[in-house]
């Protein structure tokens, strides 16, 4: 895995997260 997709799975799951304490 190179080092950009770890940051676009990085975001997606502290998105995802974030959301997830929004609700």
């Amino acid at each position: 895995m190179s080092k950009q997709q770890i940051g676009v799975v990085g975001m997606a799951v502290m998105g995802r997260n974030l959301a997830l304490n929004i609700e």
